[in-house]
Formats: C-alpha cells, structure tokens, sequence
C-alpha cells in the first residue's frame, strides 16, 4: 500500500484530510485532533472553523451543545459525579463512592453504613467464641499467676487441654477431633490466634517464659459485654492482620480483609440462607471482576473469598453459624445475632 498524500482523505475513515488527522503533526495514530492551540494549522474549508483554529468542535453530549473545552469538562465532571452516587446492581445496590469509601475506611470509620445496636449481653459469651476465650483465659490466669511456658513457647498440656475443652471444643466437628485430638496447644491453631489477638491488644505479656496478663485485661475484664464485644469487633476488622503468614491456613490476600463491610452487606441481602460458593462467585465476579486476573481462577479460589473473612471475622464474634453445627464448610449462614446486632445505614 502506497503512502496516503497529505490533502488526501484519512484512511481511517473519519473524512477528514490525512494532514488533520491520523498524518497531524505528533499523532500516535489517533484520529483525535489534538487541542487547544495546534500551531501552524491552516484554516480548511473541509474543517469546522474552531478545528481549523486548533479549538474544540462544539461536542454533543446527552442532547446538549457545547462551545468550550471547559463547559464540556464541567458537564462531564457533574455527571460523572452523579453515576458515581447512584445505586448500581452490579454492587448489590450500593453506589460507586460507597463502594470507595468502604473499600479505603476502616470499619469503625464507617458506621453510617454499618454499626452495632448494643444489644450484646453476658448471655451471649457462651456463642461468641472469641469472647468466650478470651475471658476464659484472661480468669485462668488471673486466678493462677503467670505460667511457665514450654521451651517452644507453649502453654503447658494441661493448661491448654483444659483452655480447648471450655472454649474451643464446643466450635470444632467432631471428626476432626478423631483424626486430630488435641493433646497440646500446638495441635488446635486457633488456640495460637486467640493468644497472638491478646497480645496484640496487649491483655498478655511473656516475661522470663512465662505468660501473664496485663492490667489493661483486667480493665478488660470489668467492661459491660456490649464494650468488649465492640472493642473486639473493630479490632479484627481493622487492625488484626488476616493474611499474617504463620495464622493463615492459605494465601490470603489483603483484598480479602478490605472488602469486608461489602462481605457483610452481600450477607444481609442474601437473607437467613446465607451462601455457597456459587452464590460468592456471582456476587463477587460481578462486583470485582478484576479479581479473577490477580488471583487464581477457580473453587478453590472462591472458597476462599467465602471462609476467610467468615474464619477471622464473622464466625469468632458469633455473627455466623460455626461449621461443626451446620455440619458443612460450603455454606455461610448468618446468625441470630448477626439479625439483632448489625445496624445498616440508609442507602438511598
């Protein structure tokens, strides 16, 4: 193919000359005519005058006229603003800046659209699991003193056997405690995260192998239940990591901590059902389909995406039904306290 002359039509197929649109000065082979203020561009009777100028062609949006680059830009501006405060369905309802803002705010920053009711009582403990062993730990040793640890850090036998019968069996399926009994606190991990959650909230110190607590858990302690449970349920949300290498079972990715305010709204909107794998991957392909290119496709994947926030969040603070009672791990289910105590903010 010979060389398109420059007062020849642009073989693009805008019908502009070849000089004024692909073949203009400094194109990357764009039919856009770059502007404002192109120099040297002689003014042609096939052009609009304000192109032939180097200014703007009055552009047609939504039915309007425009003669300026800046009214342009302010129009585009306020309705590009407008999508993003309107309700998609691709996010279950939610908007656009809502969806940003849940996504870069902690939890705790964004009780308008999600906060607690209060309505959290002694009579819950036995059904919150993280509660329930905190406390129980924080007594034992309150009553007992410090305990020497093992030498790989370690509580002694006896000490976690009865620490995993009070709080952690009640929450484990049964045929996995025959494959897998618990004789040390090395063979139930999550016995491991509860103590890191401690630290961490500095309740535990470890001094010349021993292991103590601290007077903020004693403070702790003596705290109606509604302020311990609030304390712990910002506290996993945002400030506990998820994805720490030695806790997680698998390659959890931070995405998995970030969209949890959209994990718990999915979960109310699916109502007392909850979900399964297939329904987690509707909803989050749908609303995050850049997810599929930076995690690997697949089951497992999504399987994934429903356990994690439920193991590290929901299901410890009792939002959720444990595994062992619905005696599955392929489903999600909201609890009774999940209906009672989670507030949602008005969306429209």
């Amino acid at each position: 193919m010979g060389k398109t002359g420059r007062n020849e039509p642009c073989p693009c197929g805008s019908g502009k000359k070849y000089k004024f649109c692909c073949g203009a000065s400094g194109s990357t082979g764009s039919n856009i005519i770059p502007f404002p203020g192109i120099s040297g561009m002689p003014p042609d009777e096939d052009l609009p005058w304000q192109e032939s100028q180097g200014m703007p062609n009055p552009a047609i949006m939504e039915g309007r006229t425009f003669s300026s680059l800046d009214e342009a830009k302010n129009f585009t501006r306020e309705m590009v603003g407008q999508a993003n405060h309107n309700p998609l369905d691709d996010f279950l309802g939610l908007s656009p800046d809502q969806m940003r803002q849940l996504s870069t705010l902690p939890l705790e920053a964004n009780q308008d659209f999600l906060s607690l009711k209060g309505s959290i009582s002694e009579a819950d403990i036995p059904e919150i699991p993280i509660l329930r062993q905190i406390i129980w730990l924080i007594q034992y040793l309150e009553n007992l003193g410090p305990v020497k640890l093992t030498a790989a850090g370690y509580l002694p036998p006896v000490h976690a056997v009865a620490w995993f019968n009070e709080c952690f069996r009640p929450f484990t399926f049964a045929s996995t405690l025959e494959i897998r009994p618990v004789r040390r606190e090395s063979d139930e991990p999550g016995m491991m995260i509860v103590r890191d959650i401690m630290k961490r909230l500095k309740f535990s110190f470890m001094k010349t192998g021993k292991l103590g607590i601290t007077s903020r858990a004693r403070t702790f302690l003596n705290e109606s239940t509604q302020t311990q449970y609030q304390q712990l349920f910002y506290f996993l949300a945002d400030e506990w990591e998820w994805s720490r290498d030695e806790w997680s079972y698998f390659e959890v990715s931070p995405f998995h901590q970030t969209s949890l305010p959209f994990y718990l709204y999915a979960l109310n909107q699916q109502g007392p059902e909850g979900w399964g794998e297939s329904d987690v991957e509707r909803i989050y392909t749908t609303a995050f389909p850049y997810i599929l290119g930076e995690i690997d496709e697949g089951d497992f994947f999504f399987h994934i995406i429903m356990r994690e926030p439920a193991r590290y969040f929901t299901e410890p603070l009792g939002l959720t039904i444990q595994g062992n009672k619905l005696d599955t791990l392929n489903r999600v289910v909201p609890s009774k306290l999940f209906k009672r105590e989670l507030e949602w903010g008005d969306f429209r």
